[in-house]
């Protein structure tokens, strides 16, 4: 078995420069069959675990490139609503297998096509305007050159045809007392900028922590529970020295023991409702005495998130970086830079991305730069695939109209990135990038003095957020229909290649081999993932203001609804109800609607809030969506009728009778994530989902039954108020 030599700080995975062979690092074995019908499904592939010390011989792919699919949506009305995706050519690929998912499903569906004839366009004529899309494409390549394996490479891309995005919960603002003051005004911007998008602002001072205090982490996450609670939070924003938790046993660059122990883990806070122990981890550093984690010191001991991440969160803290001087006039020029990008900025930024890779593909077949290629794409010109390339990270930004994204990777300290650059580049060289991601040894661990990572944010005059990116890898794609930054982050934090036996939403890339198809999972659902920047940021933004005057009324069991137009109108509205125990608001009128005015027949009596949201129709970058503003409230007392005797949910199963999988779609009055079973005609479960997301209550999944021998089953959704049934077929 080879080992890594780990011996400089400038080395990554331990070694002093690229080679042919990879140190220990997790492999996901997926044996795919031959069968046509499984490989079609690929949700279905048998997936085993190896952990394999790897030799590679001979070529692999030549770039990080080479294992994406750049991919791009175009969304239109004529003659009938589509999407329409077209994809950079590979004379490699022999197969480009589509699938597609709604925002709200946990999992990709069966291929919607599979390009064998290296067509590089495709058509959905299948879509539903209001409805937000995921496309996945998978490409299989064949070696290209003797001796070399075959690999698979992955490309997203999101699209709509008038995609309602649900309105935004409060954005918490948690700011280092000691700074409060010092930036009060340019905060106050920052939150009349939020308050105009549309979000509602909770604004909280917390004692500051030089160092690691984990009486103050405590208290900080106490206090984000607490939120949380009253009204699900939609972002979380920690400005200034925010104490910073540390958990974990981990080296996720593989810099073993100098890099070992915990990481700082903001992701932590935003698990809201995840168990975080103190009790098992005992490891000392001596290199390192920040990341020493022994029982009962605060640091706790998960190293990946404890649950799914609820909340997207950043982190904007310039602390211990006395490279750009001031710590206060770094924060307020990161929130003056903000506060022009949110006014401004888009009108001049050119839609399109420099990729700078310091990792040879051919030594590392992580493809760690592959993030920024697969995730930048969707969001550059569809045709001009100039404006997605390789560059040097400084060189190639230090003048003209600022690039929307940048990637940079090479062999790192904590405060450089060999072929990239230094923090002292950051702090006297402009970088003409707003959306960034960085990769390398040392500075992913970023409270660290004068940590480069950090120092991309601190730099002038664009950068606004960052992220290390390669173990794991991001998706961004979901930001060309409008979704936040710290969404992407939060996808990205709970993305994994494993769900329930079948494979994740996303994976990255793979090699093929004699024993079966690798696939990175190093990093996924690590503590260590994080977001450096506001995570409420995005790429396009409506122009609509605050609901005008709404008012309700109750008469023989009908509620009414009216308002007024936000002041210069709104495109549309949504009306959206909450009852009872569950926090949510859920969504009940189905597709945007014109009118300033709603009715509804209700059936249970009780306190009942309505919320209507204004909404501006916009044009993204892949296809229309709908943007909300700020949206009015009013609760209706209901006494006199009898309480709902309707089913709390609905389970809608098609096909059924099924052969291979069948879509099971979740209805009703429930929000957040619930458990499904399958049970056989004897009464023991064959399979289990514990965690389904149900969005504005409406969810749902793909059910493989392919090694269910022919029957009748249920399918049972189980819930906080009871369980609901349905039955399924299965024949062969």
């Amino acid at each position: 078995m080879l080992l890594a030599k780990y011996k400089t700080r400038n080395a990554f995975c331990g070694f002093t420069k690229p080679i042919s062979w990879l140190p220990q690092w997790l492999y996901i074995a997926w044996h795919l069959t031959v069968r046509r019908s499984r490989m079609k499904t690929l949700a279905s592939a048998f997936v085993a675990l190896l952990l394999l010390p790897c030799l590679w011989q001979g070529a692999v792919a030549q770039s990080s490139k080479d294992y994406t699919v750049l991919v791009h949506a175009m969304a239109t009305t004529e003659p009938t609503p589509r999407i329409i995706l077209t994809w950079d050519a590979d004379t490699a690929a022999t197969m480009v297998t589509i699938q597609r998912k709604l925002f709200s499903e946990p999992l990709f569906g069966p291929s919607l096509a599979d390009i064998t004839d290296g067509a590089t366009s495709w058509i959905d004529t299948t879509i539903r305007e209001g409805d937000l899309y995921e496309y996945r494409l998978l490409k299989t390549c064949s070696p290209r050159s003797s001796g070399a394996m075959g690999h698979i490479g992955s490309g997203y891309c999101a699209a709509a045809v008038g995609g309602l995005l649900p309105p935004r919960g409060p954005a918490l603002l948690l700011v280092d007392e000691t700074v409060f003051g010092d930036i009060r005004e340019d905060m106050d911007t920052l939150v009349s900028d939020l308050r105009r998008e549309g979000w509602t602002t909770i604004l909280r001072q917390v004692p500051r922590a030089e160092t690691f205090s984990s009486t103050a982490v405590e208290s900080v996450r106490a206090l984000i529970r607490s939120e949380h609670a009253a009204t699900p939070l939609g972002a979380i924003i920690l400005l200034g020295r925010v104490p910073v938790p540390y958990s974990g046993n981990v080296a996720p660059d593989a810099h073993f023991p100098d890099h070992l122990g915990a990481w700082p883990c903001d992701g932590c806070y935003a698990d809201v409702d995840g168990v975080y122990t103190d009790q098992s981890v005992n490891t000392i550093n001596n290199d390192r005495p920040a990341q020493t984690n022994v029982p009962g010191d605060g640091k706790w001991d998960n190293s990946t998130f404890a649950t799914p991440v609820d909340v997207a969160i950043g982190r904007i803290d310039f602390a211990n970086m006395p490279a750009f001087g001031s710590e206060v006039e770094a924060l307020r020029r990161y929130l003056r830079k903000n506060h022009a990008w949110r006014t401004a900025g888009r009108d001049t930024t050119v839609a399109a991305a420099i990729i700078d890779d310091n990792f040879a593909a051919s030594a590392y077949p992580e493809a760690f730069a592959a993030s920024g290629w697969r995730s930048f794409a969707p969001m550059t010109a569809a045709a001009v695939r100039s404006d997605i390339r390789a560059g040097d990270f400084f060189d190639d930004q230090a003048s003209g109209r600022p690039h929307l994204f940048a990637y940079g990777c090479g062999p790192g300290s904590d405060a450089s990135a060999d072929g990239v650059g230094s923090t002292s580049d950051f702090a006297t060289k402009p970088v003409h990038a707003v959306f960034t991601m960085l990769f390398g040894s040392y500075f992913g661990d970023w409270d660290t003095r004068n940590n480069f990572l950090r120092a991309s944010l601190a730099s002038d005059p664009h950068i606004l957020t960052t992220a290390w990116s390669g173990r794991p890898h991001w998706y961004l794609h979901r930001m060309a229909l409008g979704e936040t930054i710290g969404e992407a982050a939060r996808l990205s934090m709970n993305a994994t290649w494993n769900v329930g036996g079948q494979l994740g939403a996303y994976l990255p890339n793979g090699l093929m081999s004699p024993q079966g198809l690798r696939i990175s999972g190093v990093g996924d659902r690590g503590i260590h993932i994080a977001l450096m920047g506001d995570p409420t940021l995005r790429l396009a933004y409506g122009k609509v203001g605050a609901l005008g005057d709404l008012d309700g009324s109750i008469s023989s069991g009908t509620v009414s609804l009216r308002w007024s137009p936000p002041v210069g109108g709104a495109d549309a509205y949504a009306v959206f109800r909450q009852r009872g125990a569950n926090p949510n608001f859920i969504r009940v009128t189905e597709r945007p609607i014109t009118d300033t005015t709603f009715t509804e027949t209700v059936t249970f009596t009780g306190t009942i809030r309505y919320r209507v949201v204004p909404y501006a129709l916009v044009q993204g970058i892949g296809g229309t969506f709908y943007e909300a503003g700020t949206p009015g409230t009013v609760p209706i007392s209901i006494t006199s009728t009898t309480e709902e005797s309707l089913p709390l949910a609905s389970i809608v199963v098609a096909p059924n009778p099924a052969t291979e999988t069948s879509r099971v779609t979740i209805l009703g009055n429930v929000d957040g994530p619930v458990r499904i079973r399958l049970m056989d005609a004897t009464g023991n479960t064959v399979q289990e989902y514990q965690a389904v997301d149900v969005t504005d209550g409406v969810g749902g999944f793909w059910l493989s039954v392919q090694h269910c021998a022919s029957g009748m089953y249920t399918i049972i959704l189980d819930t906080p108020k009871g369980s609901v049934r349905q039955q399924i077929a299965v024949v062969r």
